[in-house]
């Protein structure tokens, strides 16, 4: 969209792991290399809005940069707390 959210981004953000994990498996990009306008990576927004499981899968199953922050120094735990 225009602030750089892909599919995945929104896939994360609202909590649907089936869509997100079919969006990377045919998109073959790393996760972490998905970043929106303002630098923010799926991680990021799943983080935000509380959805455990898919943070845990993009962690475990895409190697996650866990310690990756935005454009305005923030990390996944950031938007977690």
């Amino acid at each position: 969209d225009s602030l750089g959210r892909t599919p995945i981004h929104y896939a994360a953000s609202y909590g649907h792991l089936a869509v997100m994990i079919d969006l990377l498996e045919y998109a073959h990009v790393p996760s972490s290399t998905l970043l929106d306008i303002e630098g923010r990576c799926p991680l990021m927004y799943a983080c935000g809005e509380g959805h455990l499981d898919i943070c845990q899968w993009l962690i475990e199953h895409e190697q996650a940069d866990y310690q990756r922050s935005d454009d305005r120094g923030r990390f996944p735990l950031t938007y977690a707390s």
